[in-house]
């Protein structure tokens, strides 16, 4: 995922479903809640999930892929919104 902060900075993170059939792109929007991320942090952007199938995952499952791949807490990142680009 690319994307900016609310104070504008970059990040990346890739997400990776492997094994299903094809990719998807989502505008997501999440809050990383960390004791060294004072407020909050949140980020904006698009990712892309490879090999997902029809159903779009649901926010909690987001939540946790994005908490593992950022070597988070499940419970340190909050999905604000999710929704699939056409």
């Amino acid at each position: 995922m690319y994307g900016t902060s609310h104070n504008g900075r970059i990040c990346s993170t890739g997400v990776d479903f492997r094994g299903i059939s094809m990719n998807s792109k989502f505008y997501t929007s999440f809050v990383v809640d960390t004791e060294d991320s004072e407020p909050e942090r949140q980020f904006t952007g698009v990712v892309e999930l490879r090999g997902h199938g029809e159903d779009p995952p649901d926010a909690d499952e987001i939540g946790r892929l994005l908490a593992r791949k950022l070597n988070l807490d499940a419970n340190q990142v909050r999905v604000l919104t999710w929704s699939r680009l056409h």
